[in-house]
């Protein structure tokens, strides 16, 4: 993994990279709201999967687990590996459409991050991670096979130097 950072607001790269995480940003959000309209609030944590961590660049629901699963109806049942969680019964009316409507939120996928530096996968790789930094700079943390000789606004970072970014500590 390769750590990366953009500073030139003024650049094309930054911009796109800069919208593009702002637009998931703003998925998240809506989408977390669009789960508690959904399922409710009454659940402590989920079971899926946490933005950036797959193919999916924003959050992935897939169960719940509920604070009184007594006040479930049959629309949920147990998962099967995890107890305490809950998961749509789609052998249910109401089970189907929960299950479509978590799987109908917002999206955003990992090829997004490299179709702006024109990039395709060979093999395999590690998921693209982007964040916006408090001092507005864009850190990327990218699979070592990438490269970015055509893009200078893409400086190479170290790991230190990334973490220190993303705490809101200045270089």
């Amino acid at each position: 993994m390769m750590y990366y950072k953009i500073s030139n607001k003024k650049s094309k790269t930054y911009k796109k990279c800069h919208e593009l995480r702002t637009e998931e940003l703003k998925m998240e959000k809506e989408n977390a709201k669009r789960v508690r309209e959904i399922v409710g609030d009454d659940w402590d944590h989920f079971c899926g999967w946490s933005g950036q961590q797959n193919i999916d660049r924003v959050t992935w629901y897939n169960g719940f687990a509920f604070k009184d699963p007594s006040k479930l109806s049959n629309a949920w049942k147990k998962h099967k590996e995890y107890p305490d969680i809950y998961v749509p019964n789609t052998r249910t009316k109401a089970g189907k459409k929960i299950k479509e409507e978590l799987n109908n939120l917002q999206r955003s996928c990992f090829y997004r991050v490299l179709e702006i530096f024109g990039l395709q996968v060979i093999g395999r790789f590690s998921y693209p991670y982007m964040e916006i930094c408090d001092s507005g700079e864009i850190v990327l943390a990218m699979d070592d096979q990438f490269n970015f000789d055509n893009f200078p606004e893409v400086i190479e970072i170290t790991k230190r130097e990334a973490e220190r970014l993303l705490k809101g500590g200045e270089e």
